[in-house]
């Protein structure tokens, strides 16, 4: 059973049959109004709550890990348990959620769209209006399942994901 979460300012209701024919199940969180005054402290606050409600959700794990450093960080732990996440908004909270995400991959995808512009004249003015149409769901953690990426690129993604292995020398349930 696939299951989505979408947080966004999209409501799934206004979606087309096409956006929602992927998914068996689907819910959605709005996206939250950021403070453009907001401290980038405020905004990883944020982050954290809706990470919180990502786990609860989605049944994921929130861990500790430690590097070889010894510094702690807070890592979501993404099991195959049919889950995806979709998050779409404003640029630096969707950064600090990503980084939640960092060494264990992910499960994030993204819808993607055709840009059509249309031009009208109205009253002897031109005006542009763009509709977005939807075309496919992209998985950003599968990447090696896109033909289309060369092997070098492939060879730097498992490289990537050794160099991640490497990293962790402690996980601790939260």
């Amino acid at each position: 059973m696939k299951k989505l979460l979408v947080i966004s300012n999209h409501p799934v209701e206004r979606w087309t049959e096409e956006q929602k024919r992927d998914w068996d199940d689907i819910v959605y969180l709005p996206f939250p109004q950021i403070d453009p005054e907001a401290s980038q402290q405020d905004v990883q606050d944020i982050a954290y709550s809706l990470i919180t409600k990502i786990v609860d959700i989605t049944g994921w794990k929130l861990v500790y890990l430690q590097d070889m450093d010894g510094l702690l960080m807070k890592q979501v732990v993404c099991q195959d348990n049919g889950w995806y996440v979709s998050v779409q908004g404003e640029f630096s909270l969707c950064f600090e959620i990503y980084r939640y995400f960092a060494v264990y991959g992910n499960r994030f995808v993204f819808p993607t769209t055709k840009r059509e512009a249309i031009e009208e004249v109205v009253d002897g003015k031109s005006i542009k209006k763009s509709v977005f149409r939807f075309v496919k769901w992209r998985n950003l953690d599968e990447p090696e399942a896109n033909p289309k990426i060369s092997p070098e690129v492939k060879n730097k993604i498992e490289e990537g994901k050794r160099q991640r292995a490497k990293y962790i020398s402690v996980v601790i349930d939260i």
